[in-house]
């Protein structure tokens, strides 16, 4: 395939990605709510109430944002904007960090329900920001070093499209 067109494409995916991210919510979030309540239910007693769970009269609310589907949606730009990959490969890499991204989003909101039933509130609140604001671009950044260590990536996303967009229209 022609290398300008190959990044049209590209691009063209990673618009439609951006701008209809809500299909990844339609699937993720039930999965991801479902999940931490099942391992919830191992260490607590949980009623489902809702969107929900109630565990020692505390609800816990459990809001689309949970899902973290911008983490997913950012994946999926660094996958699709990146030079040199195959399709399949795309399929692959998305996929795996998806399942990673997935399970450490688990880990983190049964975390968070331990430290909000065991230590309260106001710490529930700061370690709540601190995986919001911080650790959340920690996880999807270290995700994708991982994948492009595991699977030898040599592009950096957006900027070797860029020189390849450049070297095109510069002759």
């Amino acid at each position: 395939m022609h290398k300008g067109l190959d990044i049209i494409i590209r691009y063209i995916f990673a618009v439609m990605l951006a701008a209809s991210a809500s299909w990844l919510l339609i699937v993720i979030s039930p999965l991801t709510w479902w999940f931490s309540a099942s391992i919830t239910k191992v260490m607590y007693a949980v009623t489902l109430v809702g969107d929900g769970l109630l565990v020692k009269d505390v609800v816990l609310q459990f809001i689309p944002a949970c899902a973290a589907i911008p983490a997913y949606v950012l994946l999926g730009l660094l996958v699709l904007t990146t030079r040199g990959l195959s399709w399949g490969n795309r399929w692959l890499l998305f996929l795996l960090g998806s399942f990673w991204v997935f399970v450490i989003n688990i880990v983190r909101i049964v975390v968070l329900i331990i430290v909000r039933i065991e230590l309260g509130k106001n710490f529930f609140n700061v370690v709540h920001l601190f995986f919001w604001h911080i650790a959340a671009s920690i996880i999807v950044v270290g995700i994708w070093w991982w994948l492009v260590k595991r699977f030898h990536i040599q592009s950096t996303p957006v900027i070797d499209d860029a020189k390849e967009l450049w070297l095109l229209f510069s002759r």
